[in-house]
Protein backbone atom coordinates (compact mmCIF):
# COMPACT_ATOMS: atom_id res chain seq x y z
CA UNK A 1 0.00 0.00 0.00
CA UNK A 2 2.78 2.48 0.50
CA UNK A 3 3.13 2.70 -3.20
CA UNK A 4 -0.22 3.62 -3.86
CA UNK A 5 -0.43 6.25 -1.15
CA UNK A 6 2.70 7.86 -2.28
CA UNK A 7 1.38 7.42 -5.90
CA UNK A 8 -2.13 9.36 -4.49
CA UNK A 9 -0.38 11.70 -2.38
CA UNK A 10 1.69 13.05 -5.15
CA UNK A 11 -0.41 13.00 -7.65
CA UNK A 12 -2.92 14.97 -5.44
CA UNK A 13 -0.24 17.48 -4.48
CA UNK A 14 0.45 18.20 -7.73
CA UNK A 15 -3.32 17.88 -8.75
CA UNK A 16 -3.98 15.81 -11.69
CA UNK A 17 -7.68 15.64 -12.86
CA UNK A 18 -7.35 12.60 -15.68
CA UNK A 19 -6.95 9.76 -12.81
CA UNK A 20 -8.40 6.73 -10.53
CA UNK A 21 -10.08 9.25 -8.48
CA UNK A 22 -11.72 11.48 -10.70
CA UNK A 23 -11.56 9.32 -14.10
CA UNK A 24 -11.79 5.58 -14.39
CA UNK A 25 -9.21 4.97 -16.37
CA UNK A 26 -5.07 5.58 -16.88
CA UNK A 27 -4.12 2.93 -14.37
CA UNK A 28 -2.98 -0.59 -14.28
CA UNK A 29 -2.98 -3.47 -11.28
CA UNK A 30 -0.99 -5.67 -12.28
CA UNK A 31 0.09 -8.97 -10.24
CA UNK A 32 3.47 -9.50 -10.05
CA UNK A 33 3.81 -13.46 -10.20
CA UNK A 34 7.25 -13.09 -7.86
CA UNK A 35 4.98 -12.32 -5.01
CA UNK A 36 1.35 -12.47 -5.87
CA UNK A 37 0.42 -9.27 -5.10
CA UNK A 38 -1.13 -6.53 -6.95
CA UNK A 39 0.98 -3.79 -8.31
CA UNK A 40 -0.23 -0.02 -9.24
CA UNK A 41 0.70 1.32 -12.32
CA UNK A 42 -0.24 4.87 -13.28
CA UNK A 43 -0.21 6.10 -17.00
CA UNK A 44 -0.65 9.19 -18.65
CA UNK A 45 -0.37 11.50 -16.72
CA UNK A 46 -0.59 14.73 -19.05
CA UNK A 47 -3.14 16.43 -17.08
CA UNK A 48 -1.28 16.72 -13.94
CA UNK A 49 -0.18 20.44 -12.87
CA UNK A 50 -3.41 21.79 -14.26
CA UNK A 51 -5.49 23.42 -11.45
CA UNK A 52 -9.47 22.62 -11.91
CA UNK A 53 -12.54 21.93 -9.72
CA UNK A 54 -12.58 18.72 -11.19
CA UNK A 55 -9.02 17.48 -9.32
CA UNK A 56 -8.91 15.68 -5.71
CA UNK A 57 -8.60 17.50 -2.49
CA UNK A 58 -5.91 16.62 -0.86
CA UNK A 59 -8.54 15.43 1.71
CA UNK A 60 -9.86 13.43 -1.05
CA UNK A 61 -13.05 14.00 1.08
CA UNK A 62 -15.48 13.69 -2.33
CA UNK A 63 -14.42 10.27 -3.26
CA UNK A 64 -17.05 8.14 -3.08
CA UNK A 65 -17.32 4.38 -2.58
CA UNK A 66 -17.25 4.19 -6.18
CA UNK A 67 -13.23 4.67 -5.81
CA UNK A 68 -12.91 1.54 -3.35
CA UNK A 69 -9.14 1.62 -3.19
CA UNK A 70 -8.69 5.19 -2.67
CA UNK A 71 -12.13 5.39 -0.19
CA UNK A 72 -11.29 1.90 1.64
CA UNK A 73 -7.40 3.54 2.65
CA UNK A 74 -8.25 7.08 3.68
CA UNK A 75 -10.80 5.96 6.00
CA UNK A 76 -8.76 3.42 7.82
CA UNK A 77 -6.96 5.62 10.33
CA UNK A 78 -3.67 4.17 10.17
CA UNK A 79 -3.49 4.56 6.23
CA UNK A 80 -5.04 7.98 6.25
CA UNK A 81 -1.81 8.93 8.50
CA UNK A 82 0.14 7.50 6.49
CA UNK A 83 -1.05 9.45 3.74
CA UNK A 84 -1.09 12.59 5.05
CA UNK A 85 2.43 12.30 5.53
CA UNK A 86 3.36 11.33 2.12
CA UNK A 87 1.28 14.86 1.08
CA UNK A 88 3.78 16.68 3.83
CA UNK A 89 6.53 14.90 2.69
CA UNK A 90 6.36 15.64 -1.11
CA UNK A 91 5.09 19.06 -0.29
CA UNK A 92 7.84 19.83 1.56
CA UNK A 93 10.90 18.21 0.10
CA UNK A 94 9.75 17.40 -3.71
CA UNK A 95 7.07 19.74 -5.25
CA UNK A 96 8.78 22.76 -3.82
CA UNK A 97 9.23 26.16 -5.02
CA UNK A 98 12.65 26.03 -4.08
CA UNK A 99 13.20 23.17 -6.04
CA UNK A 100 11.13 23.45 -9.07
CA UNK A 101 11.79 27.05 -10.09
CA UNK A 102 15.10 26.56 -10.84
CA UNK A 103 14.27 23.78 -13.21
CA UNK A 104 11.50 25.88 -14.71
CA UNK A 105 13.83 28.02 -15.65
CA UNK A 106 16.65 25.59 -17.35
CA UNK A 107 13.97 23.71 -19.22
CA UNK A 108 12.79 26.90 -20.49
CA UNK A 109 15.42 28.49 -21.51
CA UNK A 110 16.33 25.01 -23.36
CA UNK A 111 13.10 25.37 -25.20
CA UNK A 112 13.32 29.67 -25.61
CA UNK A 113 14.83 29.68 -29.30
CA UNK A 114 11.95 26.58 -30.40
CA UNK A 115 9.16 28.94 -29.71
CA UNK A 116 10.31 31.58 -31.82
CA UNK A 117 9.48 28.68 -34.57
CA UNK A 118 6.42 27.51 -33.81
CA UNK A 119 3.80 27.78 -36.16
CA UNK A 120 0.35 29.27 -35.27
CA UNK A 121 -2.22 26.83 -34.18
CA UNK A 122 -0.56 25.09 -32.09
CA UNK A 123 0.74 25.03 -28.83
CA UNK A 124 2.54 28.27 -27.52
CA UNK A 125 2.54 30.41 -30.50
CA UNK A 126 4.21 33.76 -29.38
CA UNK A 127 7.21 34.29 -26.40
CA UNK A 128 4.71 35.76 -24.32
CA UNK A 129 2.53 32.82 -23.99
CA UNK A 130 5.12 31.00 -23.11
CA UNK A 131 6.79 32.79 -20.72
CA UNK A 132 2.85 33.77 -19.24
CA UNK A 133 2.97 29.47 -18.64
CA UNK A 134 6.47 29.16 -17.38
CA UNK A 135 4.89 31.50 -14.91
CA UNK A 136 1.61 29.96 -13.97
CA UNK A 137 3.36 26.57 -14.02
CA UNK A 138 5.81 28.80 -10.89
CA UNK A 139 2.75 29.88 -9.26
CA UNK A 140 0.83 26.58 -9.19
CA UNK A 141 4.10 24.94 -7.76
CA UNK A 142 4.05 27.20 -5.05
CA UNK A 143 0.38 27.39 -4.06
CA UNK A 144 0.59 23.72 -4.05
CA UNK A 145 3.62 23.60 -2.05
CA UNK A 146 2.01 25.47 0.56
CA UNK A 147 -1.36 23.50 0.76
CA UNK A 148 0.45 20.49 1.19
CA UNK A 149 2.34 22.10 4.17
CA UNK A 150 -0.83 23.25 5.39
CA UNK A 151 -2.62 20.00 5.10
Amino acid sequence: MPIFLRWLAANAVMQNWDTYGVMPHNFYLYRNPATQRFEWIPWDSNEALVANNRCLSLGASEVTASWPLIRYLLDDPDYAAQYRTYVREFGGTVFTAARLTPEVDRLSALLASSIQREVAGYTFTSASRFSAAMAALKSHVTRREAAALAY
